[in-house]
């Protein structure tokens, strides 16, 4: 009897601890949902349709070719490191108006990157993701040339972001990260991998969208997994760049074509290496064999090379989406393109437009 007259205030006292305790986290997170992301967000296709768009006397076009961090996951399409990049080069008026042209698109690798360099239609780019057509179409297909009309959107410059944690995936182990990492409309799932409690996804979405008290518990436990050793992520991503991996031999192909693409273009070619940040930020740190891998390869093929892990203050979780989204925010994101404008001239990659950017 006892018992049930203090149930309701035991309820009670539990909602407002727990209400109590979500108020703290807004107040102590508030950078901590981000921005809410699809994986359609800003229409991505929509970018390839640009393919053919005229570039305007005196222009000088550069072509970005990458992943969700090239997309902007998390930021406002005008916060993306690209948009930054277009805006610092543009900075003083000068014979030269600089415009960037941004392909990015969340989960893929360096051979949809390639794909799109081919100037393939998005059904052909769309199979390319779902391992239909695999590295070796990619490789026997023709490049463009001038009796096709040149490159797509007509680059003066092409810049390739590499993420170390995506480009080397295989295609198959991709699909597989995706179920975990994905509700099935395309919203980010957080509550995935190894030790995930079988949550109902209706009742995991609920949270995920409403409760920063949810979020925050959950990267504490994903950090324990981690310390505990029963999540293995830097080993999962250092397996990725053995010799003999799938997905880093076919990238290590894409990288050549793509170089081989922009040489027969007389276009220059730079690729900028980013790697793991948010919950995994200190995991980044412990990748400098990879990024040395990476960017000796690259180099070998003809690319100029910036290594941002190293040339900013990245990663840190204070410059990502959230603590359980690894993704940059919108400060990295300035700092990226801020680092890529001053990379550029400094390696006189484009005209005197951007002078300023010596000082």
């Amino acid at each position: 009897m006892a018992f049930r007259k203090g149930f309701p205030l035991l309820l009670v006292s539990v909602a407002l601890t727990l209400l109590t305790l979500e108020g703290a986290t807004r107040v102590l997170f508030p950078w901590f949902f981000g921005r809410p992301v699809l994986q359609e967000h800003y229409d991505t296709r929509s970018r390839l349709e640009q393919t053919g768009s005229l570039k305007e006397p005196g222009v000088f076009r550069i072509l970005i070719l990458g992943d969700s961090v090239s997309f902007g996951w998390g930021v406002a399409r005008d916060e993306t490191f690209g948009a930054v990049l277009e805006r610092e080069l543009n900075a003083t008026r000068g014979p030269v108006r600089f415009e960037v042209v941004n392909t990015g698109r969340p989960m893929v690798n360096t051979s949809y990157e390639l794909g799109v360099l081919l100037g393939l239609s998005p059904e052909t780019l769309d199979g390319v993701e779902s391992g239909a057509v695999g590295i070796a179409a990619l490789l026997a297909a023709p490049a463009p040339g001038p009796e096709t009309g040149g490159l797509p959107f007509d680059p003066d410059l092409i810049l390739l972001q590499f993420e170390a944690g995506n480009d080397a995936y295989a295609v198959e182990d991709q699909q597989e990260d995706n179920r975990h990492f994905f509700f099935p409309d395309g919203g980010f799932r957080y509550f995935h991998g190894d030790y995930a409690l079988p949550l109902p996804e209706g009742v995991e979405r609920w949270l995920t969208e409403r409760s920063r008290l949810y979020l925050v518990a959950l990267a504490g436990y994903h950090t324990v997994l981690t310390k505990l050793g029963l999540r293995d992520d830097e080993g999962r991503i250092k397996r990725l760049y053995q010799p003999e991996a799938a997905g880093w031999v076919a990238s290590k192909a894409a990288l050549r074509r793509i170089s081989e693409i922009s040489r027969r273009a007389r276009i220059p070619v730079a690729l900028a290496i980013t790697g793991p940040g948010g919950p995994q930020a200190g995991l980044g740190r412990r990748f400098g064999d990879i990024y040395r891998t990476v960017e000796t390869c690259a180099r070998e093929e003809g690319f100029r090379v910036l290594n941002l892990m190293t040339s900013i203050p990245w990663p840190r979780r204070s410059l990502t989406v959230s603590l359980v989204d690894p993704h940059p925010n919108a400060q990295a994101h300035a700092a990226v393109g801020r680092a890529l404008a001053r990379f550029f001239v400094a390696e006189e990659l484009v005209p005197d437009g951007g002078r300023h950017l010596k000082q």
